[in-house]
């Protein structure tokens, strides 16, 4: 089971782990900005195009997967869902998959749903378990992470 269930969190990371560079028209600016740290860009953005900020691009997924921290600061200050989330997939999961520990607790903080499921019902906790970031994995139990919840394979 502990095979399906990393095949099925690495699934859904791969779903939203394209290039942010590629996708020049305006709806995915910020995210590209966001994705590339560019915090200056972001916020000229924001200034410019704020309904984008929780649009379908999700820019603080890609500033969470990319460990931009200052960016992912900036998206919380101006109300980025801290929940919103892309087939299940979050900036929590996207922040903690890539060993991002300080943006995984600044989400935490900010009351990013620490047991959110993705498509195949798994959570942050059991995707970092399964991948073996056990630095992640203490931080989510000592947060409060449900050890109890189970995925679609029964795990």
């Amino acid at each position: 089971m502990l095979f399906g269930m990393a095949y099925g969190c690495m699934l859904v990371l791969l779903l939203v782990n394209f290039s942010w560079s590629e996708a020049p028209r305006e709806p995915f600016l910020l995210a590209n900005a966001a994705g590339n740290g560019n915090l200056a860009e972001v916020k000229s953005l924001l200034g410019k195009y704020p309904i984008l900020l929780n649009g379908l691009t999700l820019p603080l997924l890609a500033a969470a997967r990319n460990g931009h921290l200052e960016v992912v600061k900036l998206l919380i200050q101006r109300g980025a869902n801290v929940n919103a989330s892309y087939y299940g997939n979050t900036a929590l999961i996207q922040a903690a998959h890539n060993g991002h520990s300080n943006i995984a607790n600044l989400l935490i903080v900010n009351h990013a749903d620490i047991n959110a499921q993705t498509a195949t019902e798994d959570t942050t906790l059991m995707c970092e378990a399964a991948t073996g970031h056990w630095g992640i994995v203490r931080l989510l139990v000592a947060k409060g992470a449900d050890i109890n919840l189970r995925n679609l394979d029964g795990g």
